[in-house]
């Protein structure tokens, strides 16, 4: 049995009733996001233990750093020799979390099998992503809802899925929204995701309480290889380059060299006989050239070109004001590629790539780190800038905060790392700790220089009071 087989036009009227419908039932979602992220929380005081792929670690720990953690619970009991078919579509729709880490959110698997269960189903499935933890040492599951008591039999339990949120403030966590059964139905992409947790998708457009961080929509967007693996983005030399293509486009149109005009078979619109790389640039004005019918003599007709049977045209003072502004042009753009080049030649040492490190996920604020320090280790290689003395410094530097990586939050991290790196003295080689969508999710603050001081040019809500203070005289 098939639908109903009409009209494009009453096709079309069906189809604008059923998107009216569908828009109407988004704006309801958004506000139930909306009421979602003023809803109250609890105290999370019990500590529990999870076994995953670096250790033993803590319900804190699996924050990895950030302020918000999603856990979905995957039903794996001890006794079952595979995980949930249904939660297995589930991990499959999942968001790379890449996405959710910009956002400063975490998301991991916990179930009560052990460990080695875990990962061994994990390799059946090919899942790269999330971290898959084991609570079989601790009473998370029972105490989140994810492994009941039967009623009648208190000795059997059953496994429960669902999702559960977090937040930390400080040393403090706290459990804001719980759902299972057909609540994750609708679970698979980053906004979702995002939905359920207290800040939300933190862009401009939601309703959300005062002081929470936002930000215009769109302007975190990355595909997910694109963002920093090990929390760091550090820009060489700066954010400069020289770019030699637009100069070329640039100047092609103005010198017009009479070469290009007469190259080839004929004048036609696929500039026939030019090079393809640079047909783009001179169509402008070898269109301008067909429309005047002529060039030096030559008579344009479709795609050939034919002497007038009158010879050449005669050389008067508009044909040679002409040359000489394109001689004039040709010795300027040459003055230019001579200054430009030696310049080229000096700096493009200092603007290499930087080299791509691939490393595991970090599970583990020290891990993290450690991942950040052996990438920024790899500076010296492609900044010239650094003598040999200040190479020296910089190394030293490194490890002294290596003995520190344990102690060192993002933040901490963030300042030693930009102390390390100013040792380049060229007022360009800059480091920047990307924890969230804002250069400044690490440090809280940014600060500027003024006439009358440094003040605070940037904040994260938290510190939104600090907005214009004078913080050096």
């Amino acid at each position: 049995m098939l639908p109903k087989i009409v009209s494009m036009d009453e096709w079309q009227a069906a189809i604008e009733q059923q998107i009216a419908r569908e828009k109407a039932l988004t704006r309801a979602r958004d506000d139930l996001s909306a009421e979602r992220r003023r809803l109250p929380m609890v105290r999370i005081d019990k500590d529990y233990s999870f076994e995953g792929p670096t250790g033993t670690l803590s319900l804190a720990d699996l924050f990895d750093g950030r302020r918000q953690l999603i856990v979905y619970h995957f039903m794996f009991a001890p006794g079952w020799k595979a995980g949930c078919d249904g939660c297995s579509w589930v991990v499959d729709a999942m968001t790379h979390p890449a996405h959710l880490n910009a956002r400063d959110t975490s998301i991991v698997l916990i179930s009560r099998a052990p460990l080695e269960k875990l990962q061994k189903y994990q390799a059946r499935m090919q899942w790269q992503h999330p971290v898959w933890y084991s609570s079989m040492a601790s009473d998370f599951n029972h105490d989140m809802g994810a492994t009941v008591a039967d009623p009648d039999d208190p000795t059997r339990t059953s496994e429960r899925h669902g999702v559960s949120v977090f937040l930390r403030d400080g040393d403090d966590i706290y459990r804001t929204y719980f759902n299972g059964a057909r609540g994750v139905e609708y679970l698979g992409s980053m906004w979702t995701y995002l939905d359920l947790t207290p800040y939300g998708r933190q862009e401009t457009w939601e309703v959300s309480p005062a002081g929470w961080p936002q930000t215009e929509p769109y302007v975190w967007n990355r595909r997910h290889d694109e963002r920093d693996r090990a929390g760091l983005l550090i820009f060489p030399g700066g954010e400069h380059g020289i770019v030699v293509l637009p100069f070329l486009r640039l100047v092609l149109p103005i010198v017009r060299p009479p070469s290009l005009l007469r190259a080839g078979t004929g004048l036609g619109r696929d500039a026939e006989g030019i090079s393809p790389a640079l047909a783009g640039a001179p169509n402008l004005w070898m269109d301008r050239a067909l429309k005047r019918g002529a060039v030096g003599g030559r008579q344009s007709m479709g795609n050939e070109t034919q002497i007038g049977k009158e010879g050449p045209a005669p050389r008067g003072k508009r044909f040679w004001r002409r040359r000489g502004v394109r001689i004039a042009s040709i010795a300027l753009a040459a003055l230019l590629f001579l200054l430009v080049a030696p310049l080229a030649a000096i700096l493009y040492p200092t603007l290499k790539s930087y080299p791509r490190s691939d490393f595991p996920a970090a599970t583990s604020q020290l891990e993290r780190n450690r991942q950040d320090l052996a990438h920024l280790r790899r500076l010296i290689e492609v900044d010239r800038s650094f003598s040999p003395t200040a190479q020296a410094a910089f190394a030293a530097a490194l490890e002294v905060i290596e003995q520190r990586a344990g102690d060192l939050d993002r933040a901490g991290l963030a300042i030693a790392a930009a102390k390390a790196v100013a040792l380049a003295d060229n007022g360009h080689t800059s480091v920047v700790g990307l924890v969230g969508g804002h250069s400044f999710n690490a440090v809280p603050i940014r600060l500027g220089w003024f006439a009358d001081g440094l003040f605070v040019i940037a904040t994260t809500g938290e510190q939104s009071h600090l907005w214009a203070e004078r913080s050096l005289r």
